[in-house]
């Protein structure tokens, strides 16, 4: 399962369901279906894609220093979020 998949279920699973609703698992979604939650964890990743300050604070923390020449864990962090989008675009 790849990123985006497993984003798509997480996204199915946190919704409301109602009682019928509620027994049917992500296998037993239909493609259509999947392809809607897909789409809204397409754009969740995209969003995340930039880091906040936050999100970067623990290199500066762990090293001592944010490494602004080699970009560290920004550029990492961008570069498996790309990865994660680039496996959506083949299926």
């Amino acid at each position: 399962m790849d990123m985006v998949e497993k984003v798509a279920r997480a996204i199915y699973e946190a919704e409301p369901f109602d009682a019928v609703r509620r027994e049917i698992t992500w296998a037993d979604v239909h493609d259509t279906q999947k392809r809607g939650f897909r789409v809204k964890a397409v754009a969740a990743i995209e969003a995340m894609r930039e880091p906040t300050p936050e999100m970067l604070a623990p290199e500066e923390v762990h090293y001592g220093y944010g490494c602004h020449v080699c970009g560290g864990l920004k550029e990492g962090y961008e570069l498996m979020l790309d990865a994660a989008l680039k496996c959506q675009e083949k299926v």
